[in-house]
């Protein structure tokens, strides 16, 4: 029950798709002068998944479609998938993009390079899971409350077919929560008789935003939250990571687990 994935006619005189990665196609006869011909993909179009700023796979994307031009002529073709989906830039194509200066030309390409990847999604299993996983880290979730997007999880699970209780769910959203708005990297006071305003993050976003340094630093964006002020005034939380960070542990506690194990495995 896989999804067929389609582009228009044009798509084929200049490119060929292998399992969801597409490829140029270099010895085409039904393109002249292939040299001078280029990807261009305007920059307002180019997205970047929530809160991940660095060039990576998997991290920038376009949607639906992109454009081939004849750098001589000027001519443009446009090159479009039948259905919405997300094309995602490889690490090769970025790079020929910096090196074309915001094109990424035919002549620098090689019969295997991969350009695009492209997500085939199998609807038994692959597309709740990538619901699943948009729910969580497209940054979508403000628009929702606990309830409602525990909920959308519950259900995702049970499409998934993931044999999981619902308050596995709902244990990753809690951690997601924090106060609105977010000065001090505060969680709502769920204890008092009217809810704060609160706001759930994306995963990504929560980690970073942690009270604990440890937590954030352990993530990504080093830089970023480094020469953020709010790393010695704000973020001074403890984590269950903090142990991992001292120059000496004390290991009386895995010595008295080995003694007990040592202990059953003698009687």
């Amino acid at each position: 029950m896989s999804e067929k994935i389609e582009f228009n006619e044009d798509f084929n005189k200049f490119f060929t798709i292998n399992a969801g990665t597409i490829c140029p196609v270099l010895n085409s006869d039904a393109v002249d002068e292939l040299d001078d011909w280029a990807i261009w993909i305007n920059p307002n179009e180019i997205q970047k998944s929530e809160e991940l700023d660095q060039d990576s796979e998997f991290n920038t994307y376009i949607n639906d479609k992109f454009y081939v031009q004849n750098l001589v002529t000027k001519e443009s073709v446009l090159i479009e998938s039948i259905e919405p989906r997300e094309m995602y830039f490889t690490q090769e194509s970025l790079d020929l993009l910096k090196k074309g200066k915001g094109y990424i030309k035919f002549k620098d390409m090689d019969s295997d390079t991969s350009l695009f990847e492209m997500i085939i999604m199998n609807n038994e299993l692959t597309r709740p899971l990538y619901t699943l996983i948009n729910l969580l880290n497209k940054g979508s979730n403000e628009t929702l409350t606990y309830s409602e997007m525990a909920q959308i999880f519950t259900q995702l699970l049970l499409d998934a077919n993931i044999d999981a209780q619902a308050v596995a769910g709902e244990l990753i959203i809690n951690r997601l929560i924090r106060q609105d708005p977010d000065d001090n990297y505060e969680r709502p006071n769920f204890a008092k008789k009217h809810l704060e305003p609160y706001q759930i993050y994306t995963v990504i976003r929560a980690l970073e935003r942690n009270k604990s340094p440890l937590i954030g630093l352990s993530s990504q964006d080093i830089k970023r939250q480094i020469i953020s002020d709010d790393l010695i005034t704000k973020k001074h939380g403890e984590s269950f990571i903090d142990p991992l960070f001292k120059e000496t542990v004390s290991t009386d506690r895995l010595k008295e687990i080995h003694a007990k194990i040592h202990k059953r495995r003698s009687e």
